[in-house]
């Protein structure tokens, strides 16, 4: 699945080297928020036509930011560009019905000149094998059965259960 989301230009407040007031910052992370996630909503929409938009389930995703300036004089630098898009990776998260643990960003955002500004997003679902970490290790461990000592320290401890009625 390919997802591509348009979203406006972050506000000041949402730089992390923003230093006004604290009530301007809340109010810009919350409408920064409720953007990413109709923006969101939207794309999926017209993804799973006809059927409804949250029929649309995926699992880790990996997204890259692309920035669009009208002047070289407003760029930023990466730190400050990826910090920005937070509180939108929040929305996001939200309409995927994704934690934040599995949204990552493939890289620093990039950016052009054009003739407006704006923030383009676009989300690819990783796909990864059942039971397996990224470096290939077994991620499933078997469970101790119940009673079982876990660790060498344990077993003094009575064992674990639910007592026979």
């Amino acid at each position: 699945m390919i997802l591509t989301i348009r979203l406006p230009f972050p506000a000041a407040e949402l730089s992390p080297n923003y230093h006004g007031k604290l009530r301007d910052r809340i109010v810009a992370v919350r409408a920064a928020r409720n953007d990413g996630y109709m923006a969101a909503v939207v794309a999926l929409s017209a993804l799973a036509y006809p059927d409804p938009w949250y029929a649309i389930r995926c699992g880790p995703v990996t997204a890259q930011a692309h920035y669009t300036y009208r002047t070289k004089r407003y760029v930023q630098d990466d730190d400050n560009a990826a910090g920005r898009l937070k509180a939108y990776r929040d929305g996001i998260c939200q309409a995927l019905g994704l934690d934040d643990a599995d949204f990552t960003w493939a890289g620093p955002p990039t950016w052009e000149i054009g003739p407006y500004i704006s923030v383009e997003v676009v989300i690819r679902e990783v796909e990864r094998e059942e039971g397996r970490n990224p470096g290939g290790e077994d991620v499933l461990v078997s469970q101790p059965e119940r009673g079982e000592a876990v660790h060498p320290r344990q077993t003094h401890r009575r064992s674990v259960g639910y007592p026979a009625h």
